[in-house]
């Protein structure tokens, strides 16, 4: 049961408190590309998000990198490398869309080996770039094989990444089809250091079998992007 199955993953790269910060050099890409009037032959499920006239700027943050492979999954599958296509898929559908996008890495790559610092720099991308929303990518782990499914986390003291949380999270159980484990707050490092309204998005149980060869499929990395970028839009529209 959902209710019983208790998470391990890496806790300890979210939310240890630090003081420390990094000016490490930052992967930023804010080049914006129009989207087309011409539909494709093969349906393309990006024509369902309208496009945004405003210009906002989006920091996403693939989760760990470099040294720190993140979970793995029964298979060998590494986070980092999941994390990382589907943040670089996000963005495209986010660019396409008229918005502003900057990644906190493009490659396999992070600020710091201490981990504090790291999580601190990822979160100053945001800050040093005023950007409106930080949205982090992670994948969850458990001891229990059978625990399956997405969740959304925002702050406990951010009202608006709550509601930038549940626009996510019910797009994302919509176009993956998996089990919905709702929207959490919690005190994570990464969410508490950015100024921007910030959510740390769990695609799937990388220890799961299951879910592990869902995160490894390129067209479910599709519907994964395509499902935050309109829950992206969605919220910026209503805000």
């Amino acid at each position: 049961a959902a209710s019983t199955e208790t998470s391990n993953h890496d806790d300890s790269q979210k939310n240890t408190p630090s003081n420390s910060s990094d000016n490490s050099k930052k992967n930023t890409d804010t080049k914006n590309e129009g989207s087309s009037n011409i539909a494709p032959k093969n349906k393309d499920k990006t024509n369902d998000i309208p496009p945004i006239e405003e210009n906002f700027t989006i920091v996403l943050d693939p989760g760990h990198g470099d040294y720190d492979p993140g979970s793995v999954g029964p298979s060998g599958t590494l986070e980092k490398d999941i994390t990382l296509a589907v943040a670089l898929k996000l963005g495209k559908v986010l660019k396409n869309k008229g918005l502003n996008v900057i990644y906190t890495r493009k490659d396999d790559t992070v600020f710091s080996t201490n981990i504090n610092k790291d999580l601190i720099a990822r979160a100053n991308v945001a800050n040093d770039n005023s950007a409106d929303l930080f949205i982090s990518i992670h994948l969850n782990s458990s001891e229990y094989e059978d625990a399956r499914g997405t969740e959304t986390y925002y702050h406990p003291a951010s009202t608006s990444g709550k509601i930038l949380a549940e626009k996510v999270q019910a797009e994302l159980v919509k176009a993956v089809k998996m089990p919905d484990r709702g929207i959490k707050s919690n005190d994570f490092l990464v969410l508490r250091s950015s100024i921007a309204p910030s959510i740390l998005v769990e695609l799937g149980y990388i220890s799961n079998a299951e879910d592990e060869a869902i995160l490894n499929d390129s067209a479910y990395q599709d519907k994964f992007a395509t499902a935050i970028a309109k829950g992206i839009i969605t919220y910026l529209q209503v805000e």
